[in-house]
């Protein structure tokens, strides 16, 4: 949601949304700046996420007047960003270089590790403003300059539903409850913002220098770690540390990515107090009784259930509907709120984790929602119904969907 203190920023939300949009509008861009995190307040920091503190903090007060630490404490970060999806961050000795076809992160004295661009390891530059923006809900405060460049001075707070898709990607990297940030005018770069918590100034960033359109090599994009250190698949860095664990990696391929999670979960599975441990979905599953005989085609009849529990998210061509829901009939404004509250902008994807047969007309299932290439929610329980011989997702488990996005589904119709 948007806030604006005057009539008069109407206007400026306009162009505010519009260089966002695409941002930065540049084939190359290039900053030096510095950066600056509190460790002490990491867990108090995700902590407040995860349960929804902060919430009610009002909006008109999201700047805290506090002054974030000196610059020079900050750590010195370079960023090149490249049109085709080609990035280089350069902080502290670290190198992270993301292209289209996979990522390379350089810590020093620990190698290198490359892995997919979707495992998202290493840090995003903080660049663009939209991918912070699609996460709170904000106002425009006012205009103003850094560094001799127009400015909007933008404050922010968690998104009302944010919980429905958990932590944002780039709070590793901004942490806070409450931000400020200062947005180019031209470019709709974040070029300093400041997160807080309590009062408290947690993390900033500022850009001492921005070049838009010279000319990058590809050159920069190519990395070979000092001193011969290694560069290792993800995979290949988890086996090695399961074998300094002591773990028996014998039996396991070092390039079958699904082997070696399994093992490491396993590993901390058997680490763990059987009463701390997340019981496994085969343990909830007997958790519910069989009450009746089981479907006569039950390989059939899941495909049918998992189709439409696939279908959770999907209205009606006219929107009004959710077809896959029993009695979904008036259901479809409640996707389109919670899709406008969590601003999802890639396509969802739903899969189905396991399904138990409760008889031949109700099923329990587990599923996983996807947006683009990050999973949000895992393990949600559902109920499918069977209703004179179709499968349909029960009504109650839709709202509870929705109740994560901070949604209410109206009373059914009569």
């Amino acid at each position: 949601m948007v806030w604006i203190r005057e009539t008069g920023y109407v206007g400026e939300l306009g162009d505010l949304l519009e260089v966002i949009s695409g941002s930065p509008h540049a084939r190359t861009v290039h900053t030096v700046g510095r950066m600056w995190s509190d460790p002490g307040a990491f867990h108090e920091v995700f902590a407040a996420w995860n349960h929804g503190h902060g919430a009610n903090v009002a909006i008109g007060i999201a700047s805290t007047g506090s002054e974030p630490p000196d610059a020079v404490t900050g750590s010195r970060i370079e960023t090149w960003w490249t049109h085709d999806g080609r990035t280089r961050v350069d902080r502290d000795g670290q190198v992270a270089i993301t292209t289209p076809d996979e990522v390379l992160v350089y810590t020093p004295g620990h190698g290198g590790i490359r892995s997919r661009p979707d495992e998202r390891h290493g840090s995003a530059p903080l660049i663009g403003a939209a991918p912070l923006l699609g996460w709170l809900d904000f106002e425009i405060e006012q205009r103003a300059t850094w560094e001799n460049r127009n400015t909007w001075d933008v404050l922010g707070r968690p998104s009302v539903g944010r919980a429905f898709f958990g932590i944002p990607p780039w709070l590793h990297e901004l942490m806070g409850v409450e931000f400020r940030l200062g947005i180019d005018a031209a470019t709709g770069l974040i070029l300093h913002a400041q997160g807080t918590l309590n009062g408290s100034v947690v993390s900033w960033m500022a850009l001492d220098d921005v070049v838009v359109d010279e000319p990058v090599t590809d050159d920069m994009f190519q990395f070979t770690p000092p001193n011969g250190e290694r560069i290792r698949s993800n995979t290949e860095m988890l086996v090695e540390h399961l074998q300094s664990l002591g773990v028996d990696v014998s039996a396991v391929d070092p390039e079958d990515e699904q082997q070696v999670h399994d093992l490491m979960r396993r590993w901390r599975e058997s680490q763990m107090p059987s009463h701390h441990r997340q019981p496994t979905l085969d343990e909830l599953a007997a958790n519910h009784v069989v009450t009746g005989p089981l479907p006569v085609d039950e390989p059939a009849e899941r495909e049918r259930v998992e189709h439409v529990i696939k279908l959770i998210g999907t209205a009606s061509d006219d929107g009004e509907d959710v077809p896959a829901v029993d009695r979904g009939e008036g259901l479809g404004v409640c996707l389109r709120t919670a899709a406008s509250r969590v601003n999802a902008t890639e396509p969802t994807v739903i899969e189905v984790d396991h399904m138990k047969f409760l008889n031949d007309r109700e099923a329990v299932v587990w599923y996983s929602l996807s947006v683009g290439t990050n999973r949000y929610i895992q393990r949600q329980e559902a109920r499918a119904i069977r209703v004179d011989g179709d499968w349909f997702v029960s009504r109650a488990s839709f709202c509870e969907l929705m109740a994560r996005a901070g949604v209410t589904c109206p009373p059914p119709a009569e």
